[in-house]
């Protein structure tokens, strides 16, 4: 939807299904606002949801909703069957257990029936949400429902509080992370960072941020991933986080004495992506940055 200066309102983005460089790519180049996730109600297509939410999830991106299609559907004497399974709906399978995650709840989950009615409006390229047809009743509340909680979302967006996610602890006050710039001469970083009561800006040595793990925070000691291929994934076993690492390939006798940054480019919501001057380029989500600066996480 575009308003009436052409610029753009709303951008909706259909994704293929799973957590592949085609996701990874849009996460870190756009900095979008929320997902929607879509499943059936087999066991294999919701474990596949939830590693998308995961994946998500660690790149700051919330999933506000879930759609599950052929969820259930009903015989003529409204007798309801559930051929791929309960999913959602099963009380031994509750959201908590089957997405491992708290951002959705039960309300967000919008069931879509096996519907003559629905394939119909494909067929003819009417959808029913215009046509609204007398017999599609369940159908269009499943559409509804998922539109208003779109629509929900969207109108919190400039009202919503911001994320922990790079919140640092310095001096007592708490500083978001903002931006972080390369010095003149490349050998240090400079990190800027806005709290309510004003703003400050860190200047701190390279080594400072190539000690922690770009992922986890942790100190790096003999930990750097090993790979024959010039890029390995680093995968949190708790959230299935995924965090893209390009090495570099030379035949250099000698490691530099010394490495520097060379180029810095954020990447959505995930964090920055640094450029070393040994060839590697990795994704440091903004709370390592913040550890970098000497300061403390915020936790939620």
């Amino acid at each position: 939807m575009c308003s009436s200066d052409s610029n753009l309102d709303v951008l909706i983005l259909d994704l293929p299904p799973g957590t592949g460089d085609v996701q990874l790519t849009v996460c870190q180049e756009v900095d979008l606002s929320f997902a929607v996730g879509v499943t059936t109600p087999s066991t294999l297509a919701i474990a596949d949801a939830r590693k998308g939410i995961s994946m998500f999830n660690s790149m700051g991106i919330e999933t506000v909703a879930m759609v599950e299609n052929m969820s259930y559907f009903e015989c003529d004497d409204g007798c309801r069957h559930y051929p791929f399974g309960r999913g959602f709906s099963g009380e031994a399978t509750t959201i908590s257990k089957n997405i491992g995650s708290n951002l959705l709840s039960p309300p967000n989950v919008c069931q879509l029936p096996i519907s003559a009615t629905a394939n119909n409006a494909v067929d003819t390229g009417v959808p029913i949400c215009i046509s609204r047809p007398e017999d599609a009743e369940r159908e269009l509340k499943a559409f509804e429902k998922l539109a208003e909680i779109v629509s929900r979302e969207l109108f919190k967006l400039p009202h919503r509080e911001s994320s922990s996610e790079g919140i640092v602890l310095l001096d007592g006050e708490h500083f978001d992370i903002s931006t972080i710039n390369l010095s003149a001469d490349g050998n240090s970083l400079l990190i800027r960072l806005f709290s309510e009561n004003g703003a400050l800006q860190k200047r701190i040595p390279c080594k400072n941020l190539l000690q922690f793990d770009p992922v986890t925070g942790q100190i790096k000691d003999e930990m750097s991933p090993s790979t024959d291929n010039e890029r390995g994934d680093i995968f949190n076993k708790d959230e299935d986080v995924i965090v893209s690492i390009h090495k570099a390939h030379s035949n250099a006798k000698e490691a530099p004495s010394e490495i520097i940054a060379e180029r810095i480019e954020e990447k959505g919501r995930v964090g920055f992506e640094v450029t070393w001057s040994d060839g590697s380029r990795f994704i440091y989500r903004r709370n390592i940055i913040a550890l970098a600066t000497g300061g403390e996480i915020v936790e939620e």
